[in-house]
């Protein structure tokens, strides 16, 4: 049985002490996603959008009051809800999603100006057009050190991803080390000032290219007739 985000989102526990709560955090997230899927990313314009509907939408996100939670509630539990928690809730829902599918995701850094230009690597399967996982890059920590850092527990939740992709920044050979020890694969960027892997890799296809057979061979009919014959 196929587990929806909802669901996903109940198992979230709530942080708040449960003497006076009035809205259920799962109710408040699910509201919140909800609202993003509608194009709607300031929490007083999603509030105000479910206000006059809430008597149909409340009781489909578990809630039994009459108006919707005020956005100050809305704030206080976003920024009390454990990030770990609802990754690991995410991450389930994307992975019953997926299951038995094999995927290729391309990696990137990416800064979120609205949260304090947090600066956060981005995986994202371009085959469902969906994120994968979202990991904070630390103070002093580069791009691929930050996914090596996230490759075995990537790994654990989504068996089927088998390729990652990447530009320059990810061609380090301790990141592709880890990447095939885990039994992966990975496709990456080499620049030209990267002399030694640029020459290497140039190298390789060079003696492939000496090993290939020709792809069509031209044969005269007519020896006394003059041809010319082109190669490559």
């Amino acid at each position: 049985m196929t587990t929806t985000l909802f669901q996903c989102l109940d198992s979230i526990p709530d942080p708040r002490c449960a003497r006076g709560i009035r809205h259920k955090a799962s109710t408040i997230l699910k509201m919140i996603t909800l609202g993003f899927a509608c194009r709607l990313i300031a929490i007083e314009h999603i509030v105000n959008f479910f206000r006059p509907l809430w008597h149909i939408i409340g009781p489909e996100l578990g809630s039994d009051r009459i108006q919707p939670p005020d956005p100050t509630t809305v704030r206080r539990v976003l920024e009390s809800i454990d990030r770990d928690e609802f990754e690991n809730a995410f991450r389930h829902w994307v992975g019953c999603l997926v299951e038995n599918k094999e995927l290729t995701a391309a990696v990137d850094g990416k800064t979120l100006c609205n949260s304090g230009c947090q600066k956060v690597l981005n995986i994202f399967a371009h085959d469902i057009k969906l994120t994968l996982a979202q990991e904070d890059i630390r103070d002093g920590e580069g791009e691929s050190t930050t996914l090596r850092r996230a490759l075995t527990k990537l790994f654990s939740d989504y068996p089927g991803l088998s390729i990652l992709t990447g530009d320059a920044a990810y061609s380090g050979r301790d990141l592709c080390q880890a990447i095939k020890d885990a039994g992966r694969h990975y496709i990456v960027q080499a620049k030209g000032n990267q002399g030694q892997i640029y020459d290497q890799i140039a190298h390789w296809f060079e003696e492939d290219i000496q090993k290939r057979p020709p792809d069509a061979v031209t044969v005269k009919k007519n020896p006394k007739r003059k041809i010319s014959v082109k190669s490559g």
